[in-house]
């Protein structure tokens, strides 16, 4: 029997972060330990290593009364994940809670490469790419993004 190369991938996904940066309920006003990003970067970091594809599944700038910063530079939730250093992020169906324009600027804030292969503008092009083949710990690795049908253009 032929011998196998063994190759170890990690694949560490979130999504519905919803604008938790900080272990904080703002809705609730309390302290909230259920996955915020600065609670997620404390375990990525001990997780995470070259074999490590991490990913989001989106609906992450909205709720949490992070719709306060959508007018900004750059959300925080956004600027979290380039910190982090996020390889993948999909849309959710809330990222476009605020309209086109700010998922367009979202998409261009992001350093990771972004995927959503079912949403077009009003000209009828793509938002962005709908998979991506990549090389990680010397491994082929397809994946694609959508997002619920229900958003609107």
């Amino acid at each position: 029997m032929p011998s196998v190369d063994m190759k170890k991938l990690r694949i560490i996904g979130t999504s519905d972060l919803h604008g938790k940066f900080m272990p904080w309920d703002y809705a609730l006003n309390q302290e909230s330990k259920t996955g915020s990003m600065s609670q997620l970067y404390t375990a990525i970091k001990e997780y995470r290593d070259d074999t490590t594809l991490l990913l989001d599944a989106g609906d992450t700038i909205q709720d949490n009364f992070a719709e306060i910063f959508i007018d900004e530079n750059i959300h925080p939730m956004i600027l979290a994940l380039n910190t982090i250093g996020y390889d993948i992020w999909v849309t959710g169906n809330h990222d476009y809670n605020y309209g086109m324009d700010i998922v367009k600027k979202t998409i261009r804030d992001l350093n990771s490469k972004v995927l959503v292969g079912n949403v077009y503008d009003n000209e009828g092009n793509a938002l962005a790419d709908g998979y991506v083949i990549l090389e990680k710990a010397g491994l082929r690795v397809a994946l694609i993004g959508m997002v619920t049908p229900n958003i609107i253009r």
